[in-house]
C-alpha cells in the first residue's frame, strides 16, 4: 500500500491523482471484505470441527497404553479399548447429530432422523427436551408441506443448537459428559500455568511456544494486546524461507529437529538482526532473493550452521569442497562471530536439540517421545446427577 501510495503521488496530480486514491481505496475495502467473509468462513468450520471433536470424545471407547511382562519376563506394550454404556450412548448421539448434518439426503431421510431424535427424548421431560420436542414437529409438519428446505435452516440451526445443549446438561445425558469431566479434571490437575499479565490460570496450549521459552508467562490473549501495540512485521517471507530450510531437510534426510522447532519469528531475527537484512557477500536486500543455506554442507543446518546467501550465491557455495580455499581469513571470523552469536541467542533451542539427539540415540527413552495414552476413567469420584427422566 505504501508503494502503490508513493507511486499515484510521483505518476499523477490533480483529478487524475484524486481518481487515482480512490481506485487504491476501492481496492483496499473488496479486500478487507475478503479477508472478514474467509475469517467467517473459518469460524464456521472451526464451530462445526469442534461439534465434531465433541461427539468423537463421548462416542470413542476409552483407550489406554499398558506396560505388562508375559510368562518369558518380556516387557511389552498392550493397547487396551473399552466400550462403556456410555460411550455406546454418546455414540448414538453422533449418529444422530450425523444425520441431522446430512444435507445430501431427501425429504424423507431428514423427517426420519428428526423422529428418530424424537424418540429418543420421548423420555426426558425438562424444558430443553420439550422446547426440542416443539421444534422437530414444526420442522417436520414444514417438511411434509412441502416448504423449501433453505427457508429452514435457521429452524434445523436451533435444532441442532438445542440438541448439543441437552447433551451437554447434567440432568439429561445420562452420564455422558462424566469422561469430559474426568478430562478436564486431568488437564487441570498437572497442566494449569499462571499467566504473569492477567493472573489467570491456563492450559499450557493457551500459551505461545518459540524457541525462546524456558517457562509459561504470558497468555495468548495477553500476547495479542501487546501485538497490537507493537508495530507490525510483515512475517510472509520469513515463513517462506522457513519452509524452503524445512523442505531441503527433509530432502537431505537430516535427523536434526532445530529446523522444524524455530518459528518464522526466529528466522526474521536471524535474517534482520544476526545478518542484517543482507547477503553476507553481495550485500543484496531483496529478501524474496535471499536464502538461509548450510554454511557446512555435510552438517544440519541450525542457526548456528547458516550463511544468508542469493539464490545463484547457494548453488555456488554448495559446489565448494574446502570454504578455505575460496573464502579469505576475515570473512571466517566474520561468519564465526555470526554463529557464536547465534548460539547465544538460540541457547534453548540448542538444549532441545541435544535433548532429543539424545533420545534418539538411547533406545530405552524413546517411550518419553513416543504417543503414549494414559488412562482416564470415566469419572474420579461419585457424582450424583438430578435426572430429567
Amino acid at each position: 500500500k505504501k508503494s502503490e501510495i508513493k507511486r499515484i503521488c510521483y505518476s499523477y496530480s490533480g483529478p487524475a491523482k484524486i481518481s487515482s486514491f480512490f481506485m487504491l481505496l476501492d481496492k483496499e475495502i473488496q479486500m478487507l471484505r475478503a479477508i472478514e467473509a474467509h475469517r467467517h468462513q473459518i469460524k464456521m468450520e472451526m464451530k462445526i470441527k469442534k461439534e465434531h471433536d465433541f461427539f468423537k470424545t463421548i462416542g470413542n471407547p476409552i483407550e489406554w497404553n499398558k506396560h505388562y511382562k508375559d510368562w518369558t519376563n518380556k516387557a511389552i506394550d498392550f493397547n487396551i479399548q473399552m466400550d462403556t454404556l456410555e460411550t455406546q450412548q454418546g455414540n448414538e448421539y453422533y449418529n444422530i447429530f450425523l444425520s441431522l448434518n446430512d444435507i445430501d439426503v431427501g425429504v424423507e431421510e431428514k423427517i426420519q432422523a428428526l423422529l428418530n431424535l424424537k424418540l429418543l427424548l420421548c423420555d426426558h421431560n425438562c424444558y430443553l427436551s420439550n422446547e426440542l420436542v416443539e421444534l422437530i414437529d414444526r420442522a417436520c409438519e414444514l417438511m411434509v408441506r412441502g416448504i423449501n428446505r433453505k427457508h429452514l435452516d435457521i429452524l434445523m440451526k436451533r435444532i441442532k443448537g438445542l440438541f448439543i445443549k441437552h447433551i451437554k446438561t447434567p440432568e439429561c445425558n445420562n452420564g455422558v459428559c462424566k469422561r469430559m469431566l474426568r478430562i478436564k479434571e486431568k488437564i487441570m490437575h498437572s497442566n494449569l500455568y499462571c499467566c504473569n499479565r492477567c493472573g489467570k490460570l491456563k492450559c499450557h496450549s493457551e500459551f505461545p511456544a518459540n524457541s525462546q521459552l524456558e517457562k509459561f508467562q504470558v497468555c495468548l490473549t495477553c500476547t495479542w494486546d501487546d501485538r497490537v501495540m507493537e508495530p507490525w512485521v510483515d512475517v510472509a517471507p520469513y515463513r517462506f524461507i522457513l519452509r524452503l530450510i524445512r523442505h531441503e531437510e527433509k530432502l537431505k534426510l537430516s535427523e536434526s529437529s532445530i529446523a522444524f522447532i524455530l518459528q518464522p519469528k526466529d528466522i526474521h531475527y536471524i535474517v534482520v538482526k544476526i545478518w542484517h537484512g543482507h547477503s553476507a557477500l553481495t550485500e543484496v536486500t531483496d529478501i524474496y532473493n535471499l536464502r538461509l543455506c548450510r554454511w557446512f554442507i555435510d552438517q544440519e543446518w541450525a542457526p548456528w550452521n547458516c550463511v544468508l546467501l542469493t539464490t545463484e550465491e547457494m548453488k555456488v557455495h554448495y559446489e565448494i569442497k574446502n570454504l578455505e580455499d575460496v573464502y579469505d581469513l576475515h570473512f571466517l571470523h566474520r561468519v564465526f562471530n555470526k554463529h557464536e552469536l547465534a548460539k547465544q541467542h538460540f541457547k534453548i533451542a540448542l538444549k532441545l536439540e541435544n535433548y532429543f539427539q539424545e533420545v534418539g540415540e538411547n533406545t530405552k527413552r524413546w517411550h518419553e517421545i513416543k504417543n503414549f495414552k494414559e488412562f482416564i476413567a470415566v469419572h474420579s469420584k461419585t457424582h450424583v446427577f438430578a435426572k430429567c427422566h
